[in-house]
């Protein structure tokens, strides 16, 4: 009896670990299907995220717009003139006749700014196309080539991270002149500050001459001129000079 008894003791010991362990393991899983809750309706991690693309999207910055920016010499600055001003059609416009000279580059640059400022996906492949066998030195320009190259790389790095998407430009207009155009138009200004003063100095000097020639004038045909006609002195037979009034 005592055996028996001593027995039973043990087995539900034993049997209560056993559902104790159960217990446990089940509330664990419990658990952790409650803290995996938030994550597989979206609003735990945010890894497979479809919103990921559009948050990494910092637009594209265009290149520098001057309005007071130079338009010669040509062909470099009326084609970025009308690229940094994000007027496409001038671009296309100039670069099929004035500019034509600036070959690939100038149609990677017409390409870029229709897919980008126009949404014409069909033009970030032309763009590819010719941006791969450009030479920035046709856009005839060190300061400028650069610049443009830099935006055009950027605008196509873009593209291939987001294909299919329109980025959103971020336009940089200044109310002067950028810095390639500040000392072209301050070389304008100072060729025009010469010439205005060589008109002044050529104009004093004309002054000047015209003065003298008058003055000479004067001197030739004053009034203090004798108004006296002088006689004609002629000699007589006998040699006595006569004179003869005129």
């Amino acid at each position: 009896m005592g055996r028996w008894f001593r027995g039973g003791l043990l087995y539900r010991f034993v049997a209560l670990i056993i559902v104790m362990g159960v217990a446990a393991a089940c509330g664990g899983e419990s658990n952790s299907s409650e803290d995996a809750g938030p994550s597989a309706d979206g609003n735990g991690s945010n890894e497979g995220d479809p919103g990921d693309d559009e948050g990494s999207d910092e637009g594209l910055a265009w290149v520098p717009f001057g309005p007071n920016d130079p338009l010669n010499p040509t062909p470099s600055w009326p084609v970025y003139n009308a690229f940094a001003d994000g007027n496409c059609s001038a671009l296309r416009d100039y670069l099929s006749g004035d500019g034509a000279s600036v070959g690939e580059f100038g149609r990677a640059m017409a390409a870029v700014c229709a897919a980008a400022i126009e949404g014409q996906q069909d033009q970030w492949e032309v763009a590819e196309a010719a941006f791969s066998a450009a030479d920035p030195s046709t856009l005839a320009n060190d300061c400028l080539a650069p610049v443009v190259l830099d935006l055009l790389t950027r605008a196509l790095d873009w593209h291939r991270r987001n294909p299919g998407k329109d980025p959103e430009v971020h336009f940089n207009r200044l109310a002067d002149t950028t810095e390639c155009g500040a000392p072209v138009a301050t070389d304008d200004e100072t060729d025009e500050t010469d010439e205005t003063d060589t008109t002044d100095e050529e104009t004093t000097t004309e002054d000047e001459t015209t003065g003298e020639s008058e003055d000479e004038t004067g001197d030739d045909t004053g009034t203090g001129e004798s108004t006296e006609t002088e006689g004609t002195e002629s000699s007589s037979s006998n040699g006595a000079p006569i004179r003869i009034a005129a």
